[in-house]
């Protein structure tokens, strides 16, 4: 059968089939036991990141991930001080999972999918570029 979103839908005249993107699947992660509100306040120095540019750019085939941060913010004594700018995030992500990963016990609303912290990932940025 053909997988169909809203958009491709009315480009074919047919009726939407409910897939996103025309993907046969959709990731389900699930929640863990804290808040990402207590999660965060337990970061001394970090990055919120909301979302990246190039990823699907990386080698994922063996982890490694090299990308832009489109939106993102600095995280300092578990508080958000102010967004970043021209700054990339490089790592493994099979090490980063090695290390453990903490998941939120609410979920992002619009991506329906817990907080994560992840730690390992190397951000590079041009000083002074947060705020």
């Amino acid at each position: 059968m053909f997988l169909y979103d809203l958009d491709t839908a009315g480009l074919a005249g047919a009726e939407p089939t409910g897939h996103a993107g025309c993907s046969p699947w959709s990731p389900e992660v699930l929640p863990g036991d804290s808040p990402s509100a207590d999660m965060l306040a337990g970061i001394e120095d970090g990055l919120y990141i909301k979302s990246l540019l190039g990823f699907g750019q990386s080698n994922i085939d063996n982890g490694d991930f090299s990308c832009n941060v489109a939106l993102g913010f600095r995280i300092r004594h578990g508080e958000l001080v102010g967004r970043v700018k021209n700054t990339m995030i490089a790592g493994n992500l099979y090490e980063c999972l090695r290390r453990g990963v903490c998941l939120s016990s609410d979920r992002d609303p619009i991506l329906r999918l817990p907080h994560a912290v992840l730690q390992g990932i190397v951000a590079h940025g041009a000083p002074g570029q947060a705020g």
